[in-house]
């Protein structure tokens, strides 16, 4: 009866197990904020996290890269080139190139009904007149949110487009097995068989925290 437990769907056996120390080493943030000087990035860099800062949010092209964990993004101000709604753009842009990357939305100001949707698209909202310790918080949770593998998994379902269980299923099996064996070429070449997916960088950067 023992070998039933084999032809059972693979799970995830074990969440990544990253220190504190760690995981601020490894981590990148990126805050698109328009004030010239802000309290919570100083507060960061103590802390020892690399923080990039970026006052406009219309160099697009490096958010869909990989290369940050978590970017907290301001609503007024920011992302002209997408149009007037400022960050509220900027944020549906994000959600749909980010992959795997945590939002929080950021602002001291109240918006209108129509603005609100700046809420509703991140994954957290960190009010301006929090404290330092309060933020760091809620900053650190997003952060470790990205190192779990069910989140990544879910995220890398979405990159490819994955819309039915049965594929989703197939797909999770594959990549236990090979994190398994230790073999991420070889589940870079069923994704190319399976799905026809090409050379994506974030999604390669997204497929190698599982390895």
């Amino acid at each position: 009866m023992k070998l039933l437990g084999f032809f059972r769907d693979k799970e995830f056996s074990i969440e990544t197990n990253v220190t504190r120390q760690e995981i601020i080493k490894k981590t990148r943030i990126a805050v698109i904020d328009d004030d010239e000087k802000l309290q919570l990035i100083d507060f960061l860099k103590k802390q020892g996290f690399s923080v990039d800062h970026d006052r406009k949010g219309n160099d697009l092209s490096k958010y869909s890269t990989g290369i940050y964990d978590v970017i907290i993004v301001d609503y007024h101000g920011v992302g002209s080139d997408l149009g007037n709604a400022q960050g509220l753009s900027l944020l549906r842009f994000l959600r749909k190139e980010a992959v795997g990357v945590r939002l929080i939305a950021y602002t001291s100001r109240s918006l209108t009904a129509s603005e609100a949707d700046f809420f509703k698209l991140s994954h957290a909202v960190l009010p301006k007149d929090w404290g330092v310790m309060d933020s760091m918080e809620l900053i650190e949770e997003q952060v470790r949110i990205t190192y779990s593998k069910s989140y990544l998994f879910d995220e890398l379902v979405d990159g490819l487009g994955i819309k039915d269980s049965k594929t989703k299923k197939e797909l999770k099996n594959k990549l236990i097995e090979c994190i398994e064996g230790g073999e991420r070429d070889e589940f870079n070449k069923y994704l190319l068989k399976a799905f026809k997916f090409t050379a994506n960088k974030a999604i390669d950067v997204l497929i190698g925290k599982f390895f």
